[in-house]
């Protein structure tokens, strides 16, 4: 899992035993400190809150109910467990902190490989939207950013238009390891993607 929030990314370790770690590191690659094992399960993804300043992690995998934790991570604690068992496998999250909401990707067939479905929430739990789209590839990051998703899977992204739940366009990255995890930096001028790689951990924007 990866987010970016104030100048630093926060990245999410599966830690094992239903535990994971965010670390997080600065733009060159500092690390500024960690959670250590806290109870986020899979740590598939991240996403940042501004309303509140907190992290919210989706437990991911495929064999995994959904389940969504609140961290705050200055305390290095969950302080909530939002149940979305209902709404399958495979979860990744992203946060439209235009008009905070969250949002889910999931698997209602259960597993990594089903046609992913989109449910954007209010945080009273309130559905306001929901799409379903074909199958572009294990799920792996995403993120919200002005009314578009940014949909992360097996050296893909896609992006979608989220008030359509309708594909804009897609491109491929070809870097070595596994996807790991996708954010927005937007506090800068001309703002860019950044992807995660494991084997060896790495990050790359793409501009």
């Amino acid at each position: 899992g990866l987010t970016y929030a104030n100048g630093n990314f926060y990245i999410g370790f599966d830690t094992g035993n239903q535990t994971g770690e965010i670390v997080c590191i600065d733009k060159s690659g500092n690390n500024k400190g960690s959670t250590g094992k806290i109870d986020i399960g899979h740590a598939a993804g991240l996403a940042f809150r501004e309303k509140n300043g907190h992290i919210y992690v989706a437990n991911g995998g495929g064999d995994n109910l959904t389940h969504v934790y609140e961290v705050d991570f200055k305390n290095k604690k969950v302080i909530n467990d939002i149940n979305l068992e209902e709404f399958g496998t495979a979860a990744l999250i992203a946060i439209d902190n235009d008009k905070d909401n969250l949002i889910i990707s999931t698997s209602l067939e259960k597993g990594n490989n089903g046609n992913p479905t989109f449910t954007v929430l209010d945080f009273n739990l309130n559905k306001k939207s929901q799409f379903q789209l074909k199958n572009q590839g294990i799920p792996q990051g995403m993120e919200c950013y002005k009314g578009k998703l940014y949909y992360y899977t097996n050296n893909k992204i896609t992006c979608i238009d989220l008030k359509k739940g309708k594909i804009i366009k897609s491109f491929d990255i070809n870097e070595s390891g596994e996807s790991e995890g996708l954010t927005v930096v937007n506090d800068v001028k001309n703002p860019y993607v950044v992807v995660g790689y494991n084997n060896k951990n790495r990050l790359y924007s793409v501009k």
